[in-house]
């Protein structure tokens, strides 16, 4: 389901989502659907990639984090959300 781009961004930044996660949240929850499907390895691949080509915003490092901490991966889902930190340390998100 695609976000609005006007509603407030679900990563809750404050900002709309147009400005904030609308580039990459098809590929978030894309992510989320494989692994409810079962599809873990997916996730984890479709996640690591929007790493790549997004990880300079804090929201996808905890996106990620979430995707981690699901499969049971709580250092690597802490070692995602220091670097949602160090990007922006005032991230709520973040410290959620």
């Amino acid at each position: 389901m695609a976000i609005n781009a006007y509603d407030n961004c679900p990563c809750g930044s404050g900002k709309k989502a147009k400005w904030c996660c609308s580039a990459y949240f098809d590929a978030v929850e894309r992510a989320i659907d494989q692994q409810q499907q079962g599809q873990h390895d997916g996730a984890l691949r479709t996640m690591n990639e929007l790493t790549k080509a997004h990880g300079d915003k804090p929201p996808v490092w905890c996106y990620f984090a979430n995707i981690l901490a699901a499969e049971g991966k709580t250092e690597e889902a802490e070692q995602a959300l220091q670097k949602a930190l160090v990007l922006q340390p005032d991230f709520a998100m973040a410290h959620l």
